[in-house]
């Protein structure tokens, strides 16, 4: 063996085995700092009865999934509260979809983030107020990333009409409706409302309601008969970038607001309205956009269109059918504003476009100024409605002398 004169060959080898097992060390300490942790082990979990369902929940982790059996739940309050992960939702779903029924007074709670509620069937209950689907935990823990997907509600109605609660709450933010079954409702509340958040924190609440079919929903005798509502009367200035899409609403008559829009910057597109006694109305805030829909009246009365309030709205590339409404309920109804107006009441109309709408046999297409009073006295004002394709001669009705007939 031939050795380089002066060096030590042993001290040599040992030198290097030390360097390459400090490197390893390092590259260990790298790895168990900064690489992504270990997998949680998903777990299912079958439960069949409410204790069984309450320790299920509280078991879970990112990525498992809690079911429930088939069969009929009574009077049971589901407390979905934990916290999945992005990538890992916790999921609570019905062993068989549509076979795990909940009826009497039961309710679910989706309180925490990226929580996922599947197949499951609310049917032939009732409450006395509240709401039958939330997703919060309190009024200050609400959810995020969450969604309600393949559930249906129906005929979930108490004695009176008169009795007041909503069927699906969407608090928080980030949270998905999609693929649910709501018909049948005959009391007090809307059936689906966005509530936004309060200030300070209040941003954007970034939810999207897409791909339900909103069934049967018979006249209230007052107000509180909306199918979907978005915001409030107080919070309407307020941005909520809702996605409102692929929605099917059939028969939807519960009063002249089938979708109530109470706040700013949300998109309504993709959606069916069939033989609805009323109107997607843009009831209080700006900046909404409309497009794609198709409003088919098919002859039904008091079937309408759009009904427009506010600033800033687009109204757009929309197909109007057979309908039979009038004046608030004209296909698309653009109504007088108030002076100084309250949040409550109704804001001017200013700087709308109508654009590339399809008018198909309508009782009336356009309606300027509509609902002009003494008190309800502005006109729309730097309104734009262009490139309407019209196979007759449109009705236009305007209560606005400015307006040219």
């Amino acid at each position: 063996m031939v050795r380089a004169r002066g060096v030590n060959w042993w001290w040599s080898s040992d030198l290097v085995f030390q360097i390459l097992y400090r490197k390893y060390i390092v590259k260990c300490v790298l790895y168990l700092l900064f690489a992504p942790s270990v997998a949680h082990a998903q777990m299912e979990r079958l439960a069949s009865t409410p204790q069984e369902l309450s320790d299920a929940i509280a078991s879970s982790g990112p990525g498992d999934t809690v079911v429930m059996a088939n069969g009929t739940w009574t009077d049971v309050v589901i407390e979905f509260f934990n916290e999945g992960v992005e990538g890992d939702t916790i999921t609570l779903r019905a062993e068989t979809p549509g076979q795990v029924i909940l009826t009497g007074s039961s309710r679910l709670e989706i309180g925490g983030s990226y929580l996922k509620v599947d197949g499951l069937w609310f049917d032939q209950g009732s409450l006395r107020s509240g709401h039958i689907i939330e997703f919060r935990r309190s009024s200050s823990r609400l959810s995020s990333h969450s969604r309600l997907t393949n559930c249906t509600i129906t005929n979930y109605n108490p004695p009176s009409y008169l009795t007041e609660y909503k069927w699906v709450s969407i608090y928080g933010s980030h949270n998905r409706v999609d693929h649910c079954h709501f018909a049948g409702k005959t009391h007090d509340g809307a059936t689906v409302v966005v509530w936004l958040r309060d200030p300070p924190n209040d941003d954007p609440v970034w939810h999207r309601i897409d791909q339900n079919y909103f069934g049967h929903r018979p006249e209230l005798p007052k107000n509180g008969g909306e199918s979907l509502r978005i915001g409030t009367s107080s919070r309407s200035m307020q941005d909520a970038n809702v996605i409102v899409e692929h929605n099917l609403f059939e028969e939807c008559d519960g009063e002249i607001e089938i979708i109530s829009n109470k706040s700013g910057n949300n998109i309504f597109r993709h959606n069916t309205f069939r033989r609805s006694s009323g109107t997607l109305t843009l009831r209080h805030g700006n900046e909404a956009s409309v497009y794609g829909n198709y409003f088919l009246g098919e002859g039904k009365s008091r079937s309408g269109g759009v009904r427009i309030i506010g600033e800033r709205h687009r109204v757009y590339n929309n197909y109007f059918q057979d309908l039979e409404g009038t004046g608030y309920r004209a296909a698309v109804s653009i109504v007088n504003g108030i002076p100084n107006s309250p949040l409550n009441r109704y804001f001017q109309v200013k700087d709308a476009v109508i654009a590339f709408n399809t008018f198909v046999n309508v009782e009336e297409t356009f309606v300027m100024g509509a609902g002009r009073s003494s008190s309800q006295s502005l006109a729309p004002d730097g309104l734009q409605i262009v490139n309407s394709a019209r196979p007759k001669i449109p009705h236009i009705r305007n209560f606005e002398r400015s307006w040219p007939s």
